[in-house]
Parts: C-alpha cells; structure tokens; sequence
C-alpha cells in the first residue's frame, strides 16, 4: 500500500522523503443518477473513486516510451510496488499474461486476480466460460457488492473509462479488434459472453461489452448480460 512522505527534522528544517507511488487513477464517464444501486453515481457519493497520491511520491506510475499492448512489452517507465516493470501482475508480482492457464501465477492462489501498476486498481472477470449467469444490471451491481475474491469484498462493476484506460484502446469507430488487456482475454472474446459496466448512459439505459462482436452497446434496465468485470481500488 501507499505510504505517506516522511519529514526529518535537522536543524528546525523538515525535509521531506519521497515515498509511494502517484497511480494514474481514473474518473468514471456517469455524471447522471440512475436510481440503480451500487453503480457509479452511488459509489460517487460513497467516494469510492476519491483519490489522494502520496503528499511527495517518490514515482509517478507512466507507460514506457515503447509501450505496447502486448504480453511482453505492456511496461511501465518505472518499477511498480514489487520492484519490476511490468504493468499488469498478479497479487504477488509475477506478470499476468493473456490466456488465464498461461499468466504467471503459479505462486499466487487468486490466479485472476489482476493489477493494473498504471491505475493502481485491481481487476477481476467472472469465469466466463462456466459461470454463465445471465442478470439484470441491478441484479448484477447488487450481485458485485456482495461479491468476495481473493480476500477483497469491495468490488464494483467497472465503469467503461476505467476499462478502456486500462485496454490498448486506439480506436475511434469502437472496434476492439487486437485490444490488449490481458484480464479479458481472447477465450472470454470468442467466448461470445456479454459484459455489463457500472456506467449509466441515458433513458434508462446502461453499457455493456459484447464480448464477440467487439463493441459497446447499451442494454436498458430489464436486459440481461452474462458476465461481469469487476474491478476495485487495489492501492489506496
């Protein structure tokens, strides 16, 4: 976790030691009500988005130069809270990779359990090859709230501006052809599951992922999706 600046006094003149790392923390897109609990205006007013860095970090958390979305260059410009650079690890530092079977968490017992060393938010999909449950947008926010995983029972649905910060997302017609991000990887795309967003849009409406066809599309409030995308303020 974060740690706050030290001040050392010498000579009745404090000097401040840099510490802890300022996480490029993201503001969710709903500014609306949508009379649904547990989404974004709720936790808005929960201040679960509120975010203050260390008073003088000793790093700010940057993509490398030579970012890319991809397993093996996804980089940070300098170490992350376990002293290397990857941007994506599991809770025990090794690097998550796509392809859950394939990521790096043989030391680690929550092998989906993702962060995001960019953000500083910590990531988790619902199984979606087995767990195919399908829900309302209420049901599934409700369903997020209560959920517990690897120790942690804040979760929340993520909203949309914190997924696509957290994927390679450089696409200006909403293709997520070649998106990188590697907690949903490309078993859950060709999966064809639907993935409801915390994010209110307008009438009523909400977004979800479709996973196969690759694009947002809103759903109103008696719909159902299949999968969710829960994520949560790993460092604080």
């Amino acid at each position: 976790m974060l740690g706050l600046g030290i001040s050392l006094q010498t000579n009745n003149n404090p000097i401040e030691v840099a510490f802890g790392i300022h996480y490029q923390r993201v503001l969710p897109w709903d500014q609306n009500d949508s009379g649904v609990d547990y989404l974004v205006t709720w936790h808005r007013s929960q201040g679960t988005y509120n975010y203050t860095p260390p008073v003088l970090a000793a790093t700010v958390a940057m993509l490398a130069n030579d970012y890319e979305g991809s397993d093996s260059n996804s980089l940070l410009s300098a170490n992350n809270a376990f002293g290397n650079k990857f941007r994506f690890t599991n809770d025990v530092g090794e690097q998550f990779t796509e392809g859950f079977q394939e990521s790096a968490s043989n030391n680690s017992s929550n092998d989906r359990y993702c962060i995001d060393h960019l953000t500083g938010l910590g990531w988790y999909v619902q199984d979606a090859y087995n767990d195919n449950v399908s829900r309302t947008i209420s049901e599934a926010a409700t369903y997020v709230n209560g959920f517990s995983y690897a120790g942690y029972s804040d979760w929340r649905l993520a909203d949309a501006s914190e997924y696509i910060n957290a994927a390679m997302y450089a696409d200006f017609i909403n293709s997520y052809e070649g998106v990188y991000a590697p907690f949903v990887d490309n078993a859950i795309r060709q999966y064809g599951g639907e993935i409801w967003y915390g994010t209110y849009t307008k009438d009523n409406k909400y977004l979800q992922l479709r996973s196969n066809g690759t694009t947002f599309q809103e759903r109103t409030a008696t719909e159902t999706s299949g999968h969710l995308l829960m994520v949560r303020n790993h460092y604080i």
